[in-house]
């Protein structure tokens, strides 16, 4: 693609902003960015749309998370391996992009994205308050990969399992949940965009401005969040939720 329209550059860009917004404050951004990106350019190869779609992720992602931790003490010796584990599994799912069938993990994300919606409904108090937990590290370790893997070869939603992990897991409130998911996320992105990249799959003249857009977004929903606080990031981790399972829905049940 050699140059891009102006309507289909402003309709990107504006996505980003609200992506970058939404995604810095619960996760969930792709709902938003990727959609428009495989509208706008219908004839384009998918690898090339999802590694334009990668690219504002990871620099949004980054300044939401150093606004995150300017506020909180980052415990690095916990995160290590979990930013092994999901880099490695962004790198297998995105490696695999050309070779799995992608709905089968879309019709599993579904359901489990369903039964996260009815729990969140009847239990109010999760994730309002830090409550450490004990887990199986190789479970967890597990967990992180599938989420990498996931994150490589769809993309949309992952910010949401990662909150939902940290909260579970290990027993973080909402607010830090969404600050290491920031972190982790940023290492499954970086994975995806390596091999993006060594594959000239990146429609740099959408990926730069679209990250400028992401990366205001990003700024002004992790300020909005760490002012909000927990309640407010559980009800847009809910709304996001909400939005994603309809999107899924429309795609899996009703579209021909």
């Amino acid at each position: 693609m050699d140059s891009i329209e102006f309507s289909t550059l402003a309709i990107c860009c504006f996505a980003a902003l609200l992506a970058g917004f939404i995604d810095a404050i619960a996760g969930g951004g792709g709902l938003i960015q990727l959609p428009v990106l495989l509208i706008n350019l219908p004839n384009t190869f998918l690898p090339s749309v999802i590694g334009t779609n990668k690219f504002p992720n990871f620099l949004g992602t980054g300044i939401a998370a150093f606004q995150y931790f300017k506020k909180f003490r980052v415990e690095w010796h916990k995160i290590i391996m979990p930013l092994i584990f999901i880099f490695l599994g962004a790198l297998s799912g995105t490696y695999c992009l050309g070779f799995v069938d992608t709905m089968f993990f879309k019709y599993v994300l579904f359901f489990v994205l369903l039964l996260l919606a009815i729990f969140l409904m009847f239990n109010k108090n999760f994730g309002q308050n830090i409550k450490p937990k004990k887990i199986n590290n190789a479970a967890f370790y597990v967990a992180i990969f599938c989420c990498g893997f996931y994150d490589g070869i769809i993309g949309p939603g992952t910010g949401i399992l990662l909150i939902l992990l940290m909260i579970w897991a290990k027993g973080y409130d909402f607010m830090h949940a969404s600050a290491y998911a920031k972190i982790i996320n940023l290492s499954s992105n970086f994975a995806s965009i390596l091999l993006f990249v060594a594959h000239n799959n990146i429609i740099w003249a959408l990926a730069i401005p679209m990250s400028c857009c992401n990366i205001v977004g990003a700024y002004t929903g992790s300020r909005m969040a760490i002012l909000r606080g927990n309640n407010f990031i559980r009800y847009v981790f809910f709304i996001v939720i909400i939005l994603l399972l309809v999107r899924f829905a429309w795609e899996l049940f009703f579209k021909k």
